[in-house]
């Protein structure tokens, strides 16, 4: 299993709270301490409801992961998730390319093809469009990374012999994890993908998002067996595909007065229902109550994990 820290921006805090120097000293710990990678999420331009809801902030996430792979250097860096179908793929094809060559190779990418219908309205996203954007685009992300140049016409491109360059470092292209429950987004992953990183949800999360409830871990274990079936229906060895496992127990790892003997237990079941990756969620708030979660996750956890500290 390896062990994901997602940081999660909490809305309204003061600047500070994640700052450049904060960052460096959160990310180095999260490095030393023995976490596999760090998570960042994107949301480029969200609305007050969606705040008022419970949202969160987010820094553009290419900008925040080069920052970050300038501070560490082994820890892989991850979006949890980059929703494509708010950006141009030649765009987004050169923003991760950047951020790849310039981590030494250490980006693994998360795609999504996002929920917030008035987030793609401020961007100039076509909602309704979003499945066949995100399949296009991760077309022209493949290609592009891999041919050298690309030509590729779509809804709202038109690309003649593009040329990429510099390429990333991780050929014949970074990971790619497929995020969310949806069959669509489980049968992408199991196409094409690195992994496919469902959230355990019930039926009111699901409907936030517009997806598909997976609540308990029986859930996911019965989807794991489906995503592997999948996997063997498109020619592939389950073997390559991973599960990223986001559960209630994820939010629960940031918080004081964790379980650590009952979370272990759960870690076991997500193992033994295939999951190589597990997300610990850590919200960066006015206090400094981060640090202690992530040094006490890893104490108490990663250690008993049998990961080196």
């Amino acid at each position: 299993m390896k062990y994901v820290a997602e940081l999660v921006l909490d809305a309204g805090c003061r600047p500070g709270a994640f700052s450049a120097r904060r960052l460096t000293r959160l990310a180095r710990r999260i490095e030393e301490a023995g976490y596999d990678a760090i998570a960042v999420n994107d949301h480029l331009a969200p609305s007050r409801k969606w705040y008022e809801a419970g949202g969160h902030d987010a820094y553009e996430p290419f900008g925040l992961m080069a920052f970050l792979a300038a501070v560490t250097e082994r820890v892989r860096l991850m979006t949890f998730a980059v929703v494509v179908p708010h950006r141009n793929p030649f765009a987004l094809a050169k923003s991760v390319a950047t951020t790849d060559a310039l981590s030494d190779g250490r980006l693994d990418l998360g795609v999504a093809v996002g929920y917030l219908r008035s987030e793609f309205l401020a961007l100039g996203a076509d909602f309704d469009e979003r499945n066949e954007l995100f399949d296009e685009a991760l077309a022209v992300l493949r290609g592009a990374w891999t041919a050298g140049s690309v030509s590729a016409r779509g809804r709202h491109f038109d690309g003649l012999d593009q040329v990429l360059a510099p390429a990333p470092v991780q050929l014949p292209h970074p990971p790619l994890w497929i995020a969310g429950n949806s069959a669509r987004a489980r049968r992408r992953a199991a196409a094409w993908g690195q992994g496919w990183a469902p959230l355990s949800i019930d039926d009111l999360g699901a409907r936030t998002i517009r997806s598909v409830s997976i609540p308990t871990v029986d859930d996911l274990r019965r989807a794991a067996r489906t995503l592997r079936a999948d996997t063997v229906v498109a020619g592939r060895d389950p073997a390559e595909v991973g599960l990223w496992a986001t559960t209630s127990d994820s939010a629960a790892a940031g918080r004081d007065g964790l379980d650590a003997r009952a979370h272990l237990e759960h870690l076991v079941e997500l193992a033994d229902l295939g999951a190589s990756h597990f997300t610990a969620t850590f919200h960066l708030d006015d206090t400094d109550g981060a640090e202690r979660a992530i040094d006490g996750y890893a104490e108490h956890v990663l250690a008993a994990a049998g990961l080196p500290r």
